[in-house]
This record gives structure tokens, sequence and C-alpha cells, in this order.
């Protein structure tokens, strides 16, 4: 498919001018009379004056769209503010080469619904199109990434010693974006201004989501999280989003860990001075990568403003290029006044051994994970949803657990060398959103899953200990 260019130029930064809330949907056509291009900008309020401007100088490769999709016809403009989307924010390409390769991807309804099938946005909605492209990660294969990505993915996870070092010479710009969702706006976030993240509610729970390498906050297992936890509370559930810096070859991810921390710790510090409330209520949730930025900042949360962070937890924390590494690299027990770990994909991409207060492994005599598919079998037609199959588990255990209790593990001494549960000493316990204590003794549970939603049995996983499992729920 041959790749066609559209001159745009990213406004940054130039003052605080008042913008019109009109929200901008566009479908730009080549030049030259070549055919209409169509890539996802975040839906937001801009000026159009300044929209006109935004779109002139630089170049970024966009494709055309295949048949069927993209937007279902020209530009459309809504000039109304119905949900509580907030003004004033910039509009942003998303310019990575994977979050560009999206628009390849071809977006029908089924892409506009969780795996419940319930709508993620109106079907009248005109920007509906533009909404379910973010989601069309969901369908990007091995061969929609740039082809060094992809041949280093295969080898991490084929190869059973794997060499890795940092590459931290190539200069990086982080931008980091937070975005507010709250039952108020469940679907079309807020993108809060650091400075001055005004639109908090200082009275309601707060949980931070960090996605992991190669992701994005709208992969659907994050949204399906961010469902729950709105479910069940009445909270902010702020989602950090640094995919820019997170689609590319991991041993420069990897450097870029410590400065992407530090800019949300001084977000959390902003927060904590501008609404007068302790980091220890806020919850942060990190995946993949994001579970070892999720450690940098509570280490560089006590630096800046003197707090420990309530609750980290991390699913499936990456490993290479941290396992064994100083604790004051990665993430460990001391980042947060609790720390509690679901490990999916130690044998791949994930962290192996024990590193918080408490670590659950499900299935850990299992390799990959129940249901997912084998390294062996990756193509180049394979789902990288698929393929990194293991390392999302960890997404959809914690979703589950928000609003169920039947993710119940064993301690398991052994836990991950030798999966065997304890038998004389055992505690049970609740994984994922209910675990908020340390059940002393014990520090490592194993939990068996079915290989789809529901995955908890309950403590019928434990059938010879059932009677003593119900109990002795800690």
């Amino acid at each position: 498919m041959t790749n066609h260019k559209i001159d745009v130029n990213r406004r940054r930064g130039k003052g605080k001018e008042k913008v019109s809330k009109t929200l901008v949907n566009a479908e730009w056509k080549a030049p030259n009379g070549q055919p209409p291009t169509y890539f996802s900008i975040v839906r937001t309020y801009v000026n159009i004056a300044d929209f006109e401007q935004f779109f002139r100088d630089q170049t970024v490769d966009v494709k055309p769209n295949t048949p069927g999709c993209g937007p279902p016809s020209g530009p459309k403009v809504d000039k109304s503010t119905k949900g509580g989307r907030s003004p004033g924010v910039q509009v942003e390409v998303l310019p990575s080469p994977l979050t560009r390769s999206l628009t390849t991807a071809c977006v029908g309804d089924s892409a506009c619904k969780d795996t419940a099938g319930k709508e993620m946005w109106p079907v009248g909605d005109p920007f509906r199109s533009c909404s379910c492209l973010a989601h069309a990660y969901d369908g990007l294969t091995m061969q929609d990434l740039p082809e060094h990505i992809s041949v280093q993915l295969k080898y991490l996870l084929q190869t059973s010693i794997v060499k890795l070092e940092p590459n931290c010479t190539i200069p990086q710009t982080h931008n980091v974006k937070f975005l507010l969702y709250t039952r108020d706006i469940p679907d079309l976030p807020i993108i809060l201004d650091p400075s001055d993240p005004s639109q908090i509610n200082p009275e309601k729970k707060i949980v931070v989501v960090v996605h992991g390498w190669l992701s994005t906050p709208s992969f659907s297992k994050i949204i399906e999280m961010k469902n729950a936890y709105l479910k069940r509370y009445d909270a902010n559930i702020i989602m950090v989003d640094w995919s820019e810096s997170a689609h590319q070859l991991y041993e420069v991810v990897y450097c870029s860990v410590p400065e992407v921390a530090y800019l949300i710790s001084d977000f959390f510090c902003r927060v904590s001075d501008q609404f007068n409330i302790h980091l220890s209520s806020i919850h942060l949730i990190g995946h993949s990568m994001g579970g070892q930025i999720s450690g940098h900042t509570g280490k560089q949360v006590l630096k800046q403003c003197g707090m420990k962070i309530g609750r980290i937890t991390g699913l499936d924390p990456s490993g290479l290029l941290f396992e064994y590494g100083p604790a004051d690299k990665r993430l460990g027990e001391s980042d947060a006044e609790f720390v509690d770990v679901i490990h999916t994909s130690g044998l791949q991409l994930g962290y192996y051994i024990k590193c918080g207060h408490v670590d659950f492994h499900p299935n850990c005599h299992f390799y990959p994970q129940p249901g997912c598919m084998t390294v062996n079998n990756i193509r180049n037609e394979s789902l990288l949803t698929d393929v990194l199959c293991a390392e999302d588990r960890a997404l959809e255990l914690m979703a589950e657990s928000v609003n169920s209790k039947q993710l119940l593990a064993v301690s398991c001494s052994l836990c991950p060398r030798y999966c065997s549960q304890d038998i004389i000493t055992e505690i049970y316990q609740v994984m994922g959103e209910d675990c908020r204590a340390i059940p002393k003794p014990a520090k490592n549970f194993y939990i068996p899953t079915n290989d789809k939603y529901p995955y908890g049995q309950g403590c019928a996983a434990y059938p010879k200990w059932a009677e003593f499992c119900k109990n002795n729920q800690k």
C-alpha cells in the first residue's frame, strides 16, 4: 500500500489563549488529487483557526483507508458541549510508527464494543469511527509493527537466554498526558493540565493506571479495567498516556522509565499540594513497563514531596534488564506503603521473582498462561494481543478482581520455582483489588485460573481443602 503524506505543523505551548468549544473531526485529502487519507487525533475542543494552523509544515506519513474503514463520511463538526468534555486542550496527532499503523486497521461496529458487547460509544456519535480507531490496537498484527520492533519481539519471546543492553544514547522527549475518567465522563476523558489538575475531585478515590511497552491507554483490556473500577467506585480514574515513548525498541524504552516516572511524580506532588491530600490515598497500577515506571514513581515521589504512595499494583511488571538489578532501579516493596504484584509472563517478558510485599503467581507451572498461544506459533499475521496474551492476562485478572472475590490464591512459599501450595501453614488470600494488607507470614501465592473469563475459581480451585478454604479466607 502506497504511503501518502500530509503536511502538518504541531502547535505547542503558545500561551493560554481562550479557545472556542468546538469539537473537530477531520478527514483530509492528500495533495495532487491522491486518494483520501485519514488518521486519528485525540478527540478534543480546539479553536478552528488554531486547528487549521496546526496542519501546515511538519510531514507525517499516513496511509490511505482500506475499503470500509475510517469515518463513514466527510468532515464533521459538532458544536455541542455535551458530555462534560474539557475545553482548551491541544490536539495531538498519534505520531509514533506503531500508533500511526492503526490507521490501516479496518474499524467496524464490533470495535466499538467491549468484550461483554456493551457499546463504548453511541451509534449516533459522529466521532464513533475516530473513537473506535483508537481501539484498532486490538486488531494489530505482527506485520503491522515496524520491522525492527517485530523482529525484536519475536526474539525476546522465543529466546531462552536473551542478550540485551540498555541503549540510552538516543535523545528522548517525553510527552506524557493524564486522562481523567469519572462516572460522569466514563468514555470521553478530560485531558488534565499537569500544572493545574483542577478537574480532579479530591473527595473521591484516585486510581492511576500506567500502560506498558507497545501499549496505549485505549487498549481494550485497560479500558475494561477502567470500566470495572467505575462500576464499583465513584472515583477519579486517571490514565497516564506515555505511548509516544512506549512504541520503540525495548532497550530504548527501558531508558525512558526514570524520566517518565519523574513527570508522573511531579504530577502527584502537584495534586497533593493543590488539594491538600496525602499520597497514601492514591492507588497506582502499572502494567508491563508501566509496572517499573510505577516503582520509579514511588521512589521519586518520596524524594520530591516526602511522601509514600499508598499502594502500587504491578501487573506483570517488565523483567528484562530489571530482574536481579539493584532495588533502586526496579519495582520493589519499599516503593509504596503496600506493593502487590501479579506475575503472568515471568518466563517471557515479565519479572519472574518476588518484588512486592505480596506476589501472586497465576498458573505458575503453566507456560504460557492457559488459553494463550505458544511463542513458537508466532506468525506475521498473529495478532499482537495473542502474542502478548500472557503479559496482558494480568490486566484481565485485575479487572475481574475489582467486582469479584473468586480469584482466591493459596500461599506457596516456594513459588515461583516450585509451584506447590503450602499444606500445613497455608493461607488463602483474594488476589487483586481486595488484597490490601500483608498476609503475614505468607508472601508468595499460587492461584489456578480458568483459561477464559471468568478466570476465578474460588474455593473450588482447592477441592481437597474446600471447607478449610471457606473458613480461612483472609
